[in-house]
C-alpha cells in the first residue's frame, strides 16, 4: 500500500508471509513480516516494522 508514491513525504506498508509444510504436510510453520506505521505525539508518523512465527497441524491431510 503506498500514498503519495514518488512525492516527498511518501507513506507506505507492505509485508509477506509464508508458510512451510514438514511430515507429509501435517506439521508446518508459518512466518510473517512487514512495515508499519507509528503515530507520535507530534502528530507524525514514525515508521516501523513486525515479525511473528507460529507453528500448526493440519488434522484434515
Amino acid at each position: 500500500l503506498a500514498v503519495g508514491a514518488g512525492q516527498p513525504g511518501a507513506r507506505y506498508l507492505a509485508s509477506g508471509d509464508a508458510r512451510w509444510r514438514f511430515l507429509g504436510g501435517k506439521l508446518y510453520a508459518m512466518g510473517q513480516g512487514g512495515t508499519l506505521l507509528f503515530p507520535t505525539a507530534e502528530g507524525t508518523l514514525r515508521p516501523g516494522a513486525f515479525a511473528s512465527v507460529g507453528l500448526g497441524v493440519d488434522n484434515a491431510r
